[in-house]
């Protein structure tokens, strides 16, 4: 996605990379719980409001703000620092002296 981020900067064009947990969807109608909305399983309409006021804000997001809070309920952290975090690490190990970045 940077590739592109990089290639398409001129024209005006912004990418962002959208990583939702559970949308109530046709595709989740198995299953009771998951097909009735509510503040953590949106419709869709309610994700694609929330995901498109991040744009220009955020490169890479869960697009909704209850599914960010999830996330970093479950994993300790978001997605956007474990990935600042690796980075850290590789070009410490490089011989880079960069401040560590602590979840």
């Amino acid at each position: 996605m940077r590739g592109l981020e990089y290639e398409y900067r001129s024209h005006g064009v912004t990418f962002q990379c959208l990583g939702p947990m559970y949308v109530a969807t046709r595709m989740t109608q198995f299953s009771t719980t998951l097909s009735n909305p509510s503040l953590c399983i949106p419709t869709a309409t309610t994700y694609a409001r929330h995901a498109l006021a991040t744009l220009g804000w955020a490169n890479e997001t869960s697009g909704y703000w209850p599914h960010t809070a999830q996330v970093t309920a479950i994993l300790g952290y978001t997605k956007g620092e474990k990935v600042k975090e690796d980075h850290t690490l590789k070009e410490r190990k490089r011989g880079a002296h960069l401040p560590f970045i602590s979840r």
